[in-house]
């Protein structure tokens, strides 16, 4: 009797087992757009993870009106085992972005935002204070990525709630530097998207968490989501938060990250948080031609014409803030990342198909990108185009991004995350590897990553020669300097090495009295011990959860600025020694050695501008 009492247990565990991992509607269509029978989904998605790392992820599968797989697997907290279901919430990332630009949309259609006024209309007089050009920065220029801002130096995490205050001081508290003209370069911007944000919040009248509340979650029943960036204006999101914890897959293991509750000050670019149900919801929408969201089904038909273009052609390259790319269907999308979690959200208003993943796994690229290419097909080749005409600009080459650091004290980065493109034969490149890039005709080249769909490039030449390879989300931009420039901070890292190795010997040699001192040698000697300075100050930034603060910012600054200080110092002691008739000069090697350290020292911190307090 027990024997069969245990049976029943087991299967019943097992059902629930079952049931907690996914649940499959019996009203949805028969197939996905990849060829998976909705009835296979759970098993395709177990085959894809099984041997992937991760601690947990939520799924949700949508077609049309109805949600056709929903899953959950792992546990959002692995030190409690507790698992994640259909409570568990994760934070959104970038994917909030797309509640920003709806509202910009419903006021757009209200007549309250001109899509094309310069948004310093709608802006605090002198509200913006670190503009490169005088041209007008529009609302679409803030939706298309391409007013021409840099990344900022400092990050978009806070680790203490108390350090919130208004919007509007927040998002002026991290405004970059511009770096481009609008209209010239594509370069994804959290900033332009939380001014945006701003501006939503000063033409309406109300808060921006209350328009998004009001106007997007109660108009199509998302109870289950949060946009502020404390989350308390949904109790309920903010005590399920709580309970998720931060996890790495880097190097095939799961480790807490310890990056498990932070807050995001400019928070239109970032700050949802939700279940997966909800964001099902919000597809559904997206993909209605009835447009709940909106007064006008033609304002939302407005997305999915396209905002912007590549070169002279017709192909898209942005829809009003959301992207593209091609699987099986043409996906418009938007993923995520906050110092938490990871994210992807996908849907196609045409087949009606949409696919959200949710992880509290960073670096789980398989997951959030492979498990919407396992619903909705292998990538294939842009069809933006035929080909017939010949490539006209050799791409192969060095390339940064223009996402990235172009100014203040994280501008070495820049350089260190290089991007070569390799040309494999005429109208195919590689890059790095990892990605195929092919020439299909009319200036364009499709870009191909394994899991994450194709992608469009567009070349074009600014007026100062630069070549750059244009895409939806971002531009590279040839580097011609990379060489000397990466040169540059290998012979600083080289240097500071070996002034720690020598400051170390004359301490011993110091303690044991054979230290003989010469004309110059204690400003040589300070100079060698400061050229450790910036790289002591940059280990609390590079172990940081949240990346750099501005009191991070400030001592890498200073620490650069005082190494600098003293390499010019030695570098006019030496000069001095290397002239004068002193008996107790060194021998003149070591002092030209020395100038020449000590210049390229002051040269690496003056080029990449590690001594910016003020960080841009």
């Amino acid at each position: 009797m027990k024997k069969y009492f245990k049976c029943i247990i087991s299967a019943a565990m097992s059902a629930a087992v079952c049931l907690q991992m996914g649940s499959i509607s019996s009203f949805a269509a028969e197939e996905t757009p990849s060829g998976v029978a909705v009835t296979d989904i759970q098993s395709e998605i177990e085959e894809h993870i099984k041997d992937i790392p991760y601690s947990s992820f939520a799924v949700t599968v949508f077609h049309g009106d109805e949600t056709v797989y929903t899953g959950y697997y792992g546990e959002i907290d692995m030190e409690n085992h507790i698992s994640s279901d259909e409570n568990s919430v994760y934070e959104w990332g970038s994917i909030t972005k797309t509640l920003t630009w709806v509202s910009v949309l419903q006021l757009y259609e209200q007549g309250k935002i001109d899509l094309n006024e310069d948004i310093r209309t709608y802006l605090p007089e002198g509200y913006l204070k670190n503009l490169k050009y005088d041209d007008k920065i529009t609302m679409l220029n803030l939706m298309n990525h391409n007013a021409g801002w840099c990344e900022s130096t400092y990050n978009i995490f806070v680790d203490d709630e108390n350090e919130l205050t208004t919007l509007e001081e927040m998002v002026q508290d991290l405004e970059p530097a511009q770096i481009w003209r609008p209209d010239e370069v594509s370069s994804y911007s959290n900033y332009g998207a939380a001014l945006a944000g701003l501006i939503v919040e000063r033409v309406s009248g109300e808060s921006y968490v209350d328009y998004v509340n009001n106007h997007i979650f109660d108009k199509i029943g998302m109870e289950q989501t949060s946009v502020a960036p404390d989350f308390n204006d949904n109790p309920w999101v903010r005590e399920q938060r709580e309970k998720l914890k931060a996890y790495s897959a880097m190097g095939g293991n799961v480790i807490a990250t310890g990056a498990d509750l932070f807050f995001i000050p400019i928070y239109p670019a970032g700050s949802a948080c939700g279940t997966i149900e909800d964001i099902a919801k919000y597809g559904k929408a997206l993909t209605d031609e009835s447009a709940p969201l909106f007064e006008n089904p033609e304002t939302q038909a407005m997305i999915f014409e396209g905002s912007s273009f590549y070169g002279d052609t017709d192909t898209v390259k942005c829809n009003y803030g959301f992207w593209n790319a091609e699987y099986n269907v043409m996906t418009y999308w938007h993923n995520g990342g906050t110092a938490s979690c990871s994210s992807n959200f996908l849907f196609d208003p045409e087949s009606d198909w949409g696919v959200a993943v949710f992880t509290n796994t960073s670096s789980a690229v398989e997951i959030i990108n492979g498990i919407p290419e396992l619903i909705l097909g292998k990538a294939k080749t842009s069809s933006a185009t035929d080909a017939g005409d010949t490539e006209k600009e050799d791409l192969s080459g060095i390339y940064i991004s223009s996402r990235s650091y172009h100014k203040g004290i994280l501008k070495l980065l820049t350089s260190l995350n290089c991007i070569p493109v390799t040309r494999v034969e005429e109208g195919k490149y590689t890059v790095a590897g990892i990605a195929d890039i092919t020439y299909i005709g009319n200036g364009l080249y499709s870009f191909v990553q394994e899991g994450a769909g194709s992608e469009t490039i567009a070349v074009k030449v600014l007026d100062d020669g630069t070549k750059i390879a244009d895409m939806g989300i971002m531009s590279f931009i040839q580097d011609n300097m990379f060489i000397p420039k990466i040169a540059l901070i290998a012979v600083f890292f080289i240097m500071a090495i070996a002034s720690g190795i020598i400051v170390l010997v004359k301490f011993i040699l110091v303690l044991a009295k054979k230290r003989k001192t010469y004309k110059g040698s204690k400003q040589i000697s300070l100079a060698q011990l400061f050229k450790l300075a910036p790289i002591a100050a940059a280990v609390p930034m590079l172990v940081s959860p949240i990346g750099v603060t501005k009191p991070l910012g400030i001592i890498f600054a200073a620490a650069s600025a005082i190494c600098a200080v003293f390499a010019a110092i030695a570098v006019v002691s030496d000069v001095t020694a290397l002239c004068s008739k002193a008996d107790n000069k060194a021998k003149a090697w070591r002092y030209i050695l020395n100038i020449i350290w000590n210049v390229l020292t002051v040269a690496t911190v003056l080029v990449f501008e590690m001594y910016q307090f003020w960080g841009c």
